[in-house]
C-alpha cells in the first residue's frame, strides 16, 4: 500500500488509542466510534519535483472499534480516504481503503509495543478517470508506546508491503509533463 499524504493519518492515530492501563474486566462489548475528517492543504516541491506545488483536499472517514483483551483495549479500525491532488494545472483523485488492527500488544514495564497490521488497497486515478497506479497489499509496523503518558517513542515497519507496488509519485509526475 502508498500513501502519499502528508497528513498524520487518522487511521494510525485511532491505531494509538491504545489504553495504557488494564480496562474493567465486566468491559465485553465493543464499543464503536465513527470518524470523518476533512482536510486541506498544501504541499511543496510536490514528490520531491522543486517548484512544484500541490493543493490536497479530501476526507478520511471510517469507523473505529475497541475491544478490551487481556487487559488491553485492541482497536480495529476500517478506513476509507478520498482525496484530490492539484499541481500545475493537472488534478488526480486518491483513493484508499484500509483496515488497521492491532494485532499483538505487550507490557514491556516502562512502555507498550504494538504490533498493527494494515491491509487495504489504494489507487491513483488520472485526469480522465482511469487508474494509473495500485497499491493493494498488507504491512505490519510496531509502534512502542510510554506506559504512562502513551506518547509514542518509536515506530518501525517490520513487514514491509505483500502487495503490488507501484511508484504513485512517478505515476503523479507522467500525468503532469
Amino acid at each position: 500500500m502508498k500513501v502519499i499524504r502528508s497528513i498524520g493519518s487518522t487511521a494510525l492515530a485511532g491505531a494509538l488509542m491504545v489504553a495504557v492501563g488494564a480496562a474493567p474486566a465486566g468491559a465485553a462489548k465493543p464499543e464503536r466510534i465513527p470518524f470523518e475528517d476533512r482536510f486541506e492543504f498544501t504541499v511543496e516541491d510536490f514528490c520531491d519535483e522543486p517548484g512544484l506545488d500541490a493543493a490536497i483536499e479530501g476526507v478520511a472517514s471510517g469507523v473505529a472499534t475497541i475491544r478490551t483483551r487481556d487487559g488491553f483495549d485492541y482497536v480495529t479500525e476500517h478506513v476509507r480516504v478520498r482525496q484530490t491532488i492539484t499541481a500545475a494545472g493537472v488534478t488526480t483523485t486518491y483513493t484508499e481503503r484500509t483496515l488497521f488492527a492491532d494485532h499483538t500488544i505487550s507490557d514491556l514495564g516502562d512502555t507498550i509495543e504494538v504490533i498493527v497490521l494494515a491491509t487495504g488497497n489504494s489507487t491513483l486515478y488520472g485526469p480522465d478517470g482511469k487508474a494509473i497506479a495500485r497499491g493493494p497489499g498488507q504491512v505490519r509496523f510496531r509502534v512502542v508506546l510510554d506506559e504512562a503518558t502513551g506518547e509514542e517513542l518509536s515506530f518501525e515497519l517490520i513487514k514491509g508491503s505483500t502487495g503490488r507496488n507501484d511508484d504513485f509519485c512517478a505515476a503523479e509526475l507522467a500525468v503532469r509533463s
